[in-house]
């Protein structure tokens, strides 16, 4: 449980190793990547802010570019078939805008501009060209315009003051005038304009705290607008045309920033813009030949990239500042270049069909730059130098030759590159310092290019690929308390993608392509988490997604030839969600929120979409999922308040998509799993809660997402026979989902939703296709649904509240029904399935009050599944399977724990994590043949776990751990049990399909072990075993004295709960062998039973156990505890006894426990005289204390 430091003591603490570069807590992202050429836009961002630009045409694309300041965040993403011009977005305080436009030929970008905690979408979608409309709001609001026309359209523009926002864009056929708005006092207004031929630019002037931006991009020429701005303003200008273009400029003063770029076919002046003290401008042009840039104390940047020669401009910037440059063109590209200082971030990354040159970013102190190129035949890698705290990624994959690059580093720094090509390779080094460990595990056929994850101070990154022929290794960064993991599985080749993370972060890069695809990056910060995953069938186009402050996106697009890449953007403990996935070409959709809200949008047809948009406003969600075999429109919700509404429509040609509206912290989720073609569905929910969507087909299948909120964190695993799309998951505040699929041929997965301190698992594995049910709950609950049938099964779901756990276990010959039992307080059970022919094992993992495990077992192949758990929490993934099984990873946080699985046809090189503090970490291999055995060290509040299951032969690994640790042995058909040497908490379960080898955990202090085994023939030990010896272990006696938990029963009081064991006098005897107990002559049993009391105490002793309020009865290990009985019992004794109310005590002891003084009650009491047997000893322990 971490705070939130301030920027001095960032300064202070921090030693920052990680990849995201912010200006105090900023970040910017440009990536484009077209067929033949790209004109790079550039984002310029201040004080806490984030934007993120991604634009993927299959001709030539001009780069749209982002203003923001003071925790904002703006996102343009555009997807055109030919040629697009992408708009920009401006926001301001707390806010953000998305803008997101696909169309079949052209299409002109849109911007959203919006301020003080308010976001603004506009979506065109059109069959040729379409024209962005623009939406006014004001005052902590939210406005969508989506306009989708045939030929042309007019943009409005509309005038706003204070706290509101307009937004001015057209795209027209032929031509089209901008339109200007004028507005005051904490305003912005943005116009864009795409047009044909020629087009004449507006231009806004604006005062005090005020922003303008104006992106043309034009088929022939095009003159820019500017923006004059003073105070805390900002003005960005950007135009790309088809042969020429006269760039404006912007001057600004104090606080300012103006932004001009211009890409053209042959010639472009650029513009130059002056800035003073702590200001930015930055110019990009894209000429025939030459450009000239300038600045003072400022930063500029200038990248240009023409047909035949370029001139590399180069920015000089200064504190707290960033820009990136990105371009990715069919031919040559030449590649802009970023200088930054003090705590800022630049990136470049070009993909060109046969060479791109590359870029460099300068960075200094506390920075991060990333060049990752991708080429077909070779690449020129960029290098990035950097200073003091700094670290650089280079990662390329080309077909046949590929350059590394390399980064220079200096104190406490390191870089990585990683590059996996078909014949030769050059491989990439990283360096790292104190405390740091990276880990690079690759199994494939023949060859494999090792990516490296370096990270720093109780962090830990991994990097997993394993394709047919050779991958390229993508690269995780982290820094303090964070984990990243990338994980990528292609047919032939597939680009590396990075993700960079900082303070208690954790991002997910996973692709998984037919033959090639493009990484995704995914940046975050401070308890944030972002994940972009895509899988098509031959290329892709990286999306990225943005987020800050508690919140987390997720773009997921998998498409059949080309995609453009959506985005997200949230801000403010918000999420949105876009995910895509369509035949030949899709337009890529937005969500937008506000506050606490969330919105998430995704489509999947056959040949063309139009994406919907969901307007939600403050704790709201809205969700249009539709997948269609031919075409579909997508549907909008709009809801209000705490509510949320999901749509899920799964057919075999057609659809139209229903709406669901639900009110007050409620949650669904639409998982749509067809037989040929699947739409990607998607889960929202709202404030503590967690959705999980995962769909793998046999064919093709669209990635789903799933968004969740602070201190959370979600894995999905997709294991299919031909190719499968990659879902995510998402989930919030100390909740947990996982789904995991594993099917012959095609399987839908289920999910499910939970809520503040809940968790939910759905895992199904049949022969041929299953549906999987999804489980709902609610407050510190937790429900399992584990279905393992012989051809086809349909998963039911448990439904539990307040502090409740069920499980689902099946293990059947052909199909059956899954069964589910109910439990109460702070209680766990597992379930393991074990199948006639192969099994997959079972593991135990436990939380602390939440726990989660996915578990698969097919006939022929299983996918494994990954738990991810967060803050006293637990997870574990164990895939065992009769020939292969594709490994997943699961991640976790302070007091958490990471798993680390590969499992190949033949070979498998076992990976291994590193933790430390409060940490925990699996490594668990499954092969067909010969499997090499894992093993992780740990330290203090720790739990590591070896369990691996084959079909021949096991080598069992073994932790040595220490203070309220676990560890946990399951092994395959002959198992050697490990055997760990704990103190608190150890459990083992083993699920073969002969016979087992059973472990037993003792545990202490609101823990259980289990160990749960279900096999063909015979079976280890029971609950009933592992109760009596953690019994044991608490009572301070051997395990052989202690008998079965006689009754169970709850007080009336609504805060006790009294639980009655039964322990034998010879163990109490040997725990107390120097003192004995004090028992007086009124406390004796009488006469009728002295034969029994001086026989050395053999019958046994009820010893009640009481759990009062929290706040009552302060334990400290210094002093003996002092338990008196209660008023009533003084009153009783008093009147039954001559002695009065005074009561001896018996003292307890054990090596570790301290001394427990418990009052013997008087035994002439009714119950006693009526029983007749011995002595009965009640005393009241602490809710703290061991139950």
């Amino acid at each position: 449980m971490g705070r939130i430091i301030d920027a001095r003591e960032f300064d202070r603490k921090c030693e920052d190793t990680g990849s995201v570069s912010v200006l105090v807590r900023v970040r910017a992202v440009c990536r484009c990547g077209c067929g033949r050429s790209a004109g790079a836009g550039s984002g310029s961002v201040r004080v806490r802010v984030r934007a993120v630009c991604g634009c993927g045409s299959r001709q030539c694309a001009g780069a749209g570019a982002d203003g923001l300041r003071v925790r904002a965040r703006a996102v343009c993403g555009c997807g055109s078939g030919q040629c697009a011009g992408a708009g920009a977005g401006g926001l301001r305080v707390r806010e953000q805008a998305v803008c997101g436009c696909g169309s079949g030929r052209s299409a002109g970008a849109g911007a959203g501009s919006v301020r003080v905690r308010v976001r603004a979408v506009c979506r065109c979608g059109c069959g040729r060209s379409a024209g962005a409309g623009s939406g006014s709001v004001r005052v902590r609001v939210r406005a969508v315009c989506g306009c989708g026309s045939r030929q042309c359209a007019g943009a409005g523009a509309d005038g706003l003051r204070v706290r509101e926002q307009a937004v001015c864009g057209c795209g027209c056929g032929r031509s089209a005038g901008a339109g200007a708005g004028s507005v005051r006092v904490r305003v912005r207004t943005v116009c864009g304009c795409g047009l044909g031929q020629c087009a004449g630019a507006g231009a806004g002037g604006l005062r005090v705290r005020v922003r303008t931006v104006c992106g043309c991009g034009s088929g022939q020429c095009a003159g820019a607008g500017a923006g004059g701005l003073r105070v805390r303003e900002q003005a960005v200008c950007g135009c790309g045309c088809g042969r020429s273009a006269g760039a404006g400029s912007g001057s600004v003063r104090v606080r300012e920033r103006a932004v001009c770029g211009c890409g053209s076919g042959r010639s472009a002046g650029a513009g130059a813009g002056s800035v003073r003290v702590r200001e930015r401008a930055v110019c990009g042009c894209g000429c025939g030949r030459s450009a000239g840039a300038d600045g003072l104390r400022v930063r500029t940047v200038c990248g240009c990239g023409s047909r035949q020669c370029a001139g590399a401009g180069a920015g000089g910037l200064r504190v707290r500042e960033q820009a990136v440059c990105g371009c990715g063109c069919g031919r040559s590209a030449g590649a802009g270049s970023g200088s930054v200082r003090v705590r800022e971030r630049a990136v470049c990354g070009c993909g060109c069909g046969r060479s791109a040159g590359a870029g460099a970013g300068s960075v200094r102190v506390r920075e991060r730059a990333v060049c990752g190129c991708g080429l077909g035949q070779c690449a020129g890698a960029g290098a990035g130098g950097l200073r003091v705290r700094v670290r650089t990624v280079c990662g390329c994959g080309s077909g046949r030759s590929a350059g590394a690059g390399a980064g220079s580093v200096r104190v406490r720094v390191r870089t990585v590159c990683g590059c996996g090509l078909g014949q030769c390779a050059g491989a990439g080094a990283g360096g790292l310092w104190v405390r740091v460990r990276a880990v690079c595990g690759c199994g494939c056929g023949r060859s494999a290019g090792a990516g490296a994850g370096s990270v720093r101070v109780r962090e830990r990154a991994v990097c997993g690929c394993g394709c047919g022929r050779s991958a390229g290794a993508g690269s995780g960064s982290v820094r303090v308390r964070e984990r990243a993991v990338c994980g990528c599985g292609c047919g032939r080749s597939a680009g590396a993608g990075a993700g960079g993370l900082r303070v208690r972060e954790q991002a997910v890069c996973g692709c998984g392509c037919g033959r090639s695809a493009g990484a995704g990056s995914g940046s975050v910060r401070v308890r944030v988490r972002a994940v972009c995953g895509c899988g098509c069938g031959r290329s892709a186009g990286a999306g990225s997604g943005s987020v800050r402050v508690r919140v987390r996106a997720v773009c997921g697009c998998g498409l059949g030839q080309c995609a453009g890449a959506g985005a997200g953007g949230l801000r403010l403990r918000a999420r949105a969600v876009c995910g895509c996935g369509l035949g030949q070409c899709a337009g890529a959709g937005a969500g937008g929120l506000r506050l606490r809200a969330r919105a998430v949008c995704g489509c999947g047809c056959g040949r063309s979409a139009g994406a919907g948009s969901g307007s939600v406003r403050v704790r709201v969600r809205a969700v249009c999922g539709c997948g269609l075999g031919q075409c579909a429109g997508a549907g909008a919700g709009g809801l209000r308040v705490r509510e949320q509404a999901v749509c899920g429509c799964g057919c075999g040609r057609s659809a139209g998509a229903g709406s669901g509206s639900v009110l007050l912290r409620v949650r669904t989720v639409c998982g749509c799993g067809l037989g040929q073609c699947a739409g990607a569905g998607a889960g929202g929910l709202r404030v503590r809660e967690q959705a999980v969507c995962g769909c793998g087909c046999g064919r093709s299948a669209g990635a789903g997402a799933g968004s969740v909120r602070v201190r959370v964190r979600a894995v999905c695993g997709c294991g299919s026979r031909q190719c499968a799309g990659a879902g995510a998951d998402g989930l919030r505040v100390r909740a947990r989902a996982v789904c995991g699929c594993g099917c012959g041929r095609s399987v839908g997965a289920g999910a499910d939703g939970l809520r503040v301190r809940a968790r939910a698992v759905c895992g199904c594995g049949c022969g041929r296709s299953a549906g999987a049910g999804s489980g709902s709950v609610r407050v510190r609950v937790r429900a399992v649904c584990g279905c393992g049938l012989g051809q086809c099964a349909g998963a039911g779901s448990g439904s539990v509240r307040v502090r409740v756990r069920t499980v689902c276990g099946c293990g059947l010959g052909q199909c059956a029904g899954a069964g589910a039992g109910g439990l109460w307080v702070r209680v766990r059970t597992v379930c393991g399935c074990g199948l006639g022919q192969c099994a997959g094992a079972g593991a135990d993992g436990l939380r602390v009050r939440a726990r989660a495990v996915c578990w698969c077992g097919c006939g022929r192949s299983a996918g494994a599944g990954s738990g991810s758990v967060r803050v006293r929490v637990r997870a574990v993934c164990g895939c065992g399977c009769g020939r292969s099984a594709g490994a997943g990873a699961g991640s976790v946080r302070v007091r958490e724990r990471a798993v680390c699985g590969c499992g190949c046809g033949r070979s498998a090189g076992a990976g291994s994590g590193s933790v430390r503090l409060r940490a925990r970490a699996v490594c668990g291999c499954g092969l067909g043949q010969c499997a090499g055995a894992g093993a992780d060290g740990l330290r203090v509040r720790a739990r590591a776990v070896c369990g691996c299951g084959c079909g021949r032969s096991v080598g069992a690994g073994a932790d040595g751990l220490r203070v309220r640790v676990r560890a946990v042995c399951g092994c395959g058909q002959c198992a050697g049990a490990g055997a760990g040497s704990v103190r608190v908490r150890a459990v083992c379960g083993c699920g073969l399909g002969q016979c087992a080898g059973a472990g037993a955990g003792g545990l202490r202090v609101r823990e259980r072990a289990v160990c749960g085994c279900g096999s063909g023939r015979s079976a280890g030990p029971r609950r009933r075993h592992l109760r009596r010896r953690s019994l044991a272990l608490r009572m301070g006696c051997d395990s052989a004295a202690v008998v079965a938990p006689s009754s169970i029963a709850t007080s009336k009081h609504a805060q006790s709960c009294v639980v009655v064991l039964s322990v034998v006098e010879d163990s109490l005897k040997e725990a107390d062998e120097q003192e004995k107990p004090r028992v007086p002559s009124h406390a004796r049993a009488p006469a009728s039973n002295s034969r029994e009391w001086n026989r050395g105490h053999e019958a046994p002793v009820q010893v009640r156990q009481q759990r009062p309020h929290r706040h009552c009865w302060p334990l400290s290990d210094a002093k003996p505890l002092q338990v008196h009985c209660s008023r009533a019992e003084q009153h009783r004794c008093s009147r039954t006894s001559s002695a009065g109310p005074a009561l001896a005590a018996m003292t307890l002891r054990s090596p570790s426990w301290p001394q427990v003084h418990i009052p013997l009650q008087h035994p002439c009491s009714s119950l006693e005289k009526r029983r007749g047997t011995a002595a009965r000893r009640t005393f009241r322990l602490p809710s703290h204390w061991p139950a």
